[in-house]
């Protein structure tokens, strides 16, 4: 087997499962670490949510390289998608405890709906553009609301063992990178995306001047 030759885009996108993996890692060993163990703990949620991202992202670095004679056609599309907005769950359980805490019933609820939607509109999807228009909304909520969670916790002094504010900037640049796979080429959406994934792990290894 010939090793593909380093074609940017692949790279970047290897880049980036890469980083995903790695902040599985990071947030899997700080739950780890922890004097006691939840599994609705954020750092457990996030942790598996980067993990399952990273395996769907990881079909475009082996349809991109061409490593493994793998067809994208919409069935895998839509299992790729399937993926990612499983992964989008852990992520936005925990968000709906920070907003929605005193409603314990709500937060579950909220997520399995939302994973019923998004897998409905992945399923009716007549081709792969229009997959990712539908797909798109259901996606900008989640970095939304994780994004305006981290700010506001930096806002407020809170979660002291990371930084809020670079968190909020991480997911600013990841929403932006997100929406320009429709308006730009896919390699800059890339530069983007990996951008916002470097911001992140920054986020959770810097800590805020309040918790000094």
């Amino acid at each position: 087997m010939v090793f593909p030759s380093p074609d940017p885009l692949w790279v970047l996108e290897l880049i980036k499962v890469i980083i995903m993996f790695a902040l599985w890692a990071l947030l899997l060993i700080r739950w780890l670490r922890a004097d006691r163990h939840f599994y609705t703990d954020i750092p457990f949620l996030f942790a598996w949510g980067f993990f399952i991202l990273a395996c769907a992202e990881s079909f475009d670095v082996v349809f991109h390289s061409e490593l493994i004679p793998v067809p994208m056609d919409l069935i895998t599309y839509k299992i790729r998608a399937g993926l990612t907005a499983s992964s989008l769950v852990f992520f936005l359980f925990p968000t709906a405890q920070i907003w929605i805490s005193e409603n314990r019933l709500a937060p579950p609820l909220l997520s399995v709906i939302y994973l019923i939607l998004i897998q409905a509109v992945i399923v009716i999807a007549p081709d792969a553009n229009i997959l990712l228009i539908l797909v798109m909304p259901f996606m900008l909520v989640v970095y939304i609301g994780f994004t305006a969670s981290f700010f506001l916790a930096w806002l407020w002094k809170r979660l002291p063992d990371v930084h809020g504010l670079v968190m909020s900037l991480g997911g600013t640049v990841t929403i932006i990178g997100q929406i320009s796979k429709i308006i730009l080429p896919v390699l800059y959406a890339e530069i983007l995306e990996v951008s916002g994934l470097l911001i992140l792990w920054l986020g959770l290894v810097i800590k805020p001047g309040y918790a000094r």
